[in-house]
């Protein structure tokens, strides 16, 4: 255990690194995403991650979810792009264990089939 010690008003409160979000280890699924941010839209996305060798059937399962989400139509039912962008971000975030930056690439990606 990684231990970081932050003092308080109250003294030191010591927290365990290990469970903080920005220290937690990134799943395949996650790495996956991530090394394939800048394909240029969701379709290619979707495919390049069904098509990763090294990725589990039932990570391939979990994306084929993910997609269904960041496509619902009804996160994209509003005349500004921005707010199906924060809806889809929101619903990502809690369904999914997925880092902040490969919930931004997903839904950037999904954002451009629904301008």
């Amino acid at each position: 255990m990684r231990t970081i010690t932050k003092a308080t008003k109250s003294g030191a409160l010591a927290i365990d690194a290990s469970k903080t979000y920005n220290q937690r280890t990134m799943t395949e699924l996650d790495k996956a995403i991530l090394n394939n941010r800048n394909i240029l839209n969701f379709s290619h996305l979707c495919e390049t991650i069904q098509n990763t060798e090294h990725l589990t059937d039932s990570d391939k399962e979990e994306f084929k979810k993910i997609r269904e989400v960041a496509s619902d139509f009804n996160n994209w039912n509003f005349s500004d792009l921005a707010i199906g962008c924060k809806v889809t971000e929101q619903r990502l975030k809690h369904t999914f264990n997925l880092s902040d930056e490969s919930i931004a690439a997903i839904v950037r990606l999904a954002s451009y089939d629904w301008r």
